[in-house]
């Protein structure tokens, strides 16, 4: 995986980039927990759609662990999503850069590997060029990124933009809402019902917080469970359209459930299948001011609602009732025809996935054909999972099949073992 770097220090070697990721990706698929390479300098380092994203969490793992220089090579198609005067900034923030660059590749090595200093306003864009050139990228307001100048080691002085990593500060209400969420408001039918607050009732609990002038008020039964909401002071259409959609996921739920995940449902149900804005996970309060305003108004209705810090939140929606309420004739046979569907949609043979089993009414176990590369088995059962959700049931989770060791004695002889450990 490493070989010696054509640099003036023969003793670094250098990775190759293409190779980390197939074999962390394997790994997914076959190992319970540690999933990157046997370096304990890279344990740390998980990779990232974004290929310069991904190059900065490796020099992170490894400045993190003490390690003195890192050499990776990087080939296409990897390399044509780097811009590569962004990754030059990039490295000499974590030390001396030495970069070689080839037709169809790019080397690089940095000595004296060092974590960066913080950046106290803005850092230039690890974007890729596909990526800025998203929906996500481009919806991003003047405010939100500049053009400066930066001097490039091999290509002399150029310009990168660069935007700030602040979360939304919550000192208004926007005036516009970020696409696609404000794409997908636009479609949903208006609902009135939600545009007055609730009043007091016998043996309901009320919670009203407000900010900048919109007003969100919860109505809690004896069970904790939030029966009514409603607002006012929304200031423009598209404020009415998203404290609506909020009101509507918030109704029906546990209010420590509300309080914890009431915006990220919302963020999620209005991105639906479209991509995600981030990588790891999606903290609508960082996506979008609006939903940083959401995020306060949930958070001080729900304490003055009765929410104690501290509570504990189970809460499992579980499958649908009308799911639950199928044969398992049914169930099957309508899982069975969405997996042949989908394997038809991503030009898979009809059997390249198959059915093994559904428990719970929600975990769904299948077996994919050995033809299928393993590098690319994790994303497609992701992509499966997706599918099924939208189709069939949104609770379905998919799983692989187990396959335990054959050998019975092997098998049995474990488990005193594993007992004596935990004793």
């Amino acid at each position: 995986m490493s070989t010696p770097l054509p640099t003036s220090d023969a003793s670094v070697a250098y990775l190759d980039y293409a190779e980390l990721v197939e074999l962390y990706a394997q790994r997914l698929v076959t190992n319970l927990r540690g999933f990157g390479v046997d370096d304990p300098t890279l344990a740390l380092w998980v990779p990232d759609e974004d290929p310069t994203r991904s190059v900065r969490n490796l020099l992170d793992a490894a400045a993190t662990a003490g390690r003195g220089a890192l050499g990776l090579r990087i080939r296409r198609p990897q390399l044509d999503a780097i811009d590569v005067v962004v990754l030059e900034t990039l490295l000499a923030r974590y030390g001396a850069p030495a970069i070689e660059a080839r037709a169809e590749e790019l080397c690089f090595v940095v000595s004296g590997l060092r974590l960066p200093e913080p950046v106290d306003a803005s850092v230039a864009r690890l974007e890729s060029p596909s990526a800025a050139q998203s929906s996500w990228a481009t919806t991003a307001s003047p405010a939100d990124a500049s053009v400066v100048q930066v001097e490039s080691p091999r290509l002399g002085r150029c310009t990168v933009t660069v935007e700030t990593l602040d979360r939304p500060r919550v000192d208004e209400f926007p005036s516009r809402l970020r696409n696609p969420y404000r794409n997908a408001l636009t479609q949903r039918v208006p609902n009135a019902r939600f545009h007055t607050l609730p009043e007091a009732r016998p043996q309901l609990r009320r919670g009203v917080a407000v900010l900048h002038g919109v007003s969100l008020a919860f109505l809690v039964d004896g069970q904790d469970r939030v029966t009514r909401a409603g607002f006012e002071g929304a200031p423009h259409a598209d404020a009415q359209r998203l404290m609506e959609a909020l009101c509507e996921v918030c109704e029906g739920m546990p209010l420590p459930e509300v309080r914890d995940h009431a915006v990220q449902r919302l963020e999620s149900s209005l991105r639906g299948a479209g991509p995600r804005p981030c990588s790891g996970i999606v903290l609508p309060e960082s996506i979008d001011a609006a939903f940083a305003v959401l995020q306060h108004l949930v958070r001080e209705a729900a304490v003055a609602a009765g929410y104690q810090t501290g509570t504990s939140n189970r809460y499992d929606a579980g499958p649908s009732a009308q799911w639950a309420s199928r044969s398992d004739e049914s169930r099957r046979g309508t899982l069975e025809t969405a997996i042949r569907d989908f394997c038809g949609e991503q030009g898979l043979g009809e059997h390249a996935i198959a059915f093994v089993d559904l428990q719970f009414l929600i975990r769904l176990v299948v077996v994919p054909a050995p033809t299928i590369e393993r590098a690319a088995l994790p994303g497609l059962l992701m992509a499966l999972e997706r599918y099924c959700r939208g189709r069939v049931e949104s609770r379905l989770e998919v799983f692989v099949e187990e396959h335990r060791d054959r050998n019975a004695k092997r098998r049995l002889a474990v488990v005193p073992q594993e007992r004596a450990g935990k004793s």
